[in-house]
């Protein structure tokens, strides 16, 4: 048996590539969600539907501290056994609820998939990065042997990569999200979209400086529609919406072979769903670069200037 964790929508469709991989292998899948919706059931249904069992853990208040100690509850009476386990596919390495979960599986390798664009930002290891830890954390390490870091990353055999650049996990395999379709390049019509993203959430009026970025590049750049970002607590008056339960890349994926006619043009400031769709060839990604964006997100213009995406400073 094979046990697959999955953080988000986007890693389960790349969970879904990878099970296919493994014909005959059984899979048990655990999800791990920070965020309680409807997007994040309908993606939990979807790997459920590839898993032989599955399991549903939300981390968030009111049930952070709760899931923390049923595991630890687990772990102590041996009712959590996964022992059986020989594969753990897996992206972040740092996560204390996914260490204990795991500690069982003594024996098992250690498979890594992508969790993002976290994954080819070299500037930065925060997936494999060791972290202070809590005083909870070096007990549990201490008197329950939960892996650290450095031991998961021991026992990691392989890692699959969605993208073709170097990748903080070394080495890695290509897996694909989605297969190339063959369209016709005449299109009759061009669909602008942006793609939110709550760059100022850190800073001082927030909400504010990202409301008005987003209404100025509606207006410069002729957006036909808006598809928000989960963290988004605001309303773009002026913004039509795409309301679905799809992550953008299916949403995405779906319009174009639904009408291949049509190019869709992405305006993105540094989402990796756009980068996930640039191997699609009724899609062209445009990143904007806004004057005052925080340096932390700076490194990501580099990696869409690697990939030859056209990079606007406004």
């Amino acid at each position: 048996m094979n046990l697959i964790i999955c953080q988000s929508p986007l890693q389960i469709l790349i969970a879904e590539k990878i099970i296919a991989t493994y014909p005959n292998d059984v899979f048990y899948g655990l999800m791990i969600c920070c965020i309680e919706n409807s997007k994040y059931q309908y993606y939990y249904q979807r790997l459920k539907s590839k898993c032989e069992k599955c399991e549903l853990i939300y981390t968030h208040k009111p049930y952070k501290k709760w899931v923390f100690y049923k595991l630890v509850f687990k772990r102590l009476f041996k009712l959590h056994n996964l022992s059986q386990v020989k594969k753990i596919f897996l992206t972040n390495t740092t996560a204390e609820i996914m260490q204990i979960y795991i500690g069982d599986a003594k024996n098992a390798d250690i498979i890594t998939f992508d969790d993002g664009l976290a994954n080819i930002n070299i500037e930065d290891n925060f997936l494999i990065r060791e972290r202070p830890l809590r005083s909870r954390t070096k007990f549990l390490q201490y008197f329950m042997r939960i892996p650290t870091v450095k031991d998961i990353l021991a026992k990691q055999v392989k890692h699959y990569s969605i993208y073709n650049l170097p990748n903080i996990m070394g080495k890695y395999e290509k897996i694909s999200l989605f297969e190339t379709p063959n369209y016709e390049q005449d299109y009759n019509e061009v669909v602008n979209i942006l793609l939110g993203q709550p760059i100022y959430e850190n800073s001082e009026n927030g909400e504010q400086r990202n409301i008005a970025l987003i209404e100025k590049v509606f207006t410069n750049y002729h957006i036909d529609f808006y598809y928000p970002h989960p963290r988004e607590n605001y309303k773009i008056n002026q913004a039509p919406y795409i309301n679905t339960k799809l992550i953008f890349e299916d949403w995405i994926i779906q319009q174009t072979q639904k009408y291949p006619q049509k190019q869709y043009r992405l305006y993105t400031f540094f989402s990796s769903a756009a980068i996930n769709l640039i191997d699609m060839p009724n899609i062209e990604v445009i990143a904007l670069n806004p004057k005052d964006c925080p340096e932390n997100f700076l490194p990501l213009y580099t990696i869409f200037k690697k990939l030859n995406i056209e990079v606007k400073n406004i």
